[in-house]
């Protein structure tokens, strides 16, 4: 079994990075995604109160 060693700070700030982005590149897309079904279901469900 190998030693574990924590990453480098420098490793560390990248990861969150690239976490930070894929999260919002992510969020983007559900939320366009919803945006598209909502508009397709009101042409399909036309309501007056929505």
């Amino acid at each position: 079994m190998k030693k574990s060693t924590w990453p480098s700070r420098q490793e560390l700030l990248e990861s969150t990075v690239v976490v930070i982005v894929c999260l919002v590149l992510m969020s983007l897309f559900v939320g366009l995604c919803d945006r598209i079904l909502v508009m397709i279901l009101h042409v399909l469900i036309p309501t007056g109160c929505l």
